[in-house]
């Protein structure tokens, strides 16, 4: 079987990364959102192999204010957010924020979960390694509960996931991350709920699973809308 067969088994509705990029783009230019008067903020892992998501962002928007850390959670919190909130063109009265949250996944060519082979390297390697380091410690039964200052991004996924998890099972993979897109969107849409006054600004979130594939990354939309004066616009990746 082909690597593309375990991929689409598990998120059928994924598309190339640059193909969700460029639709974004065109469904929310309906809707006012320019690249001349929006910001974009990009929530995906620190990865090398996660940053293609970035360059496509800001070649299409300009560029993105980044509010994440390992394994694409929310770390830049709510005083990084409020900071990027202060960054927006002001044109036509409004205020215009597009917010894209995407945790990663690789897959090889075997069609395995976590696992990719990086530019350059004659080895496959994890991806997201902080998940697949994670995941590691929940199937030994050797989960790190203590703060280390040298590592708080790693400490924080613990912390924030942890009280995700229902461990009624052990979780997969896939699951967990998951898991780090749910956490990461109820975080932010709590902040975002708290601090954009809608008669003020309108702003458009699109989120999924980014995944590391052999040929080019792809994206599996999850959740993806806009808020318009206040009100709420689907937006439909199909």
């Amino acid at each position: 079987m082909n690597y593309k067969d375990f991929l689409f088994e598990k998120f059928p509705n994924a598309i190339t990364e640059r193909e969700f990029v460029r639709k974004s783009h065109n469904l929310l230019a309906q809707w006012g959102f320019r690249d001349e008067n929006t910001i974009a903020c990009v929530c995906c892992c620190r990865d090398e192999i996660s940053q293609t998501l970035p360059i496509l962002v800001r070649d299409v928007w300009g560029e993105a204010f980044n509010l994440a850390g390992l394994a694409g959670l929310f770390s830049a919190g709510r005083t990084g957010l409020n900071a990027c909130l202060h960054h927006s063109p002001h044109q036509e009265g409004k205020e215009r924020y597009i917010f894209y949250v995407a945790p990663h996944i690789g897959i090889d060519r075997d069609g395995n979960w976590g696992s990719v082979k990086r530019k350059g390297q004659h080895f496959d390697s994890t991806s997201c390694g902080a998940l697949c380091a994670f995941f590691k410690e929940i199937v030994e039964g050797k989960i790190k509960t203590a703060i280390d200052e040298r590592d708080l991004e790693m400490c924080y996924l613990r912390i924030r996931l942890l009280r995700k998890l229902s461990f009624s099972h052990v979780p997969d993979l896939i699951e967990l991350t998951l898991a780090a897109h749910e956490v990461t969107l109820e975080d932010i849409e709590d902040d975002l709920q708290r601090l954009i006054d809608p008669q003020k600004a309108d702003f458009a979130l699109l989120s999924g699973i980014q995944i590391n594939a052999p040929d080019t990354n792809y994206m599996a939309t999850l959740k993806a809308y806009a808020m318009v004066n206040g009100v709420r616009k689907e937006l439909d990746f199909v």
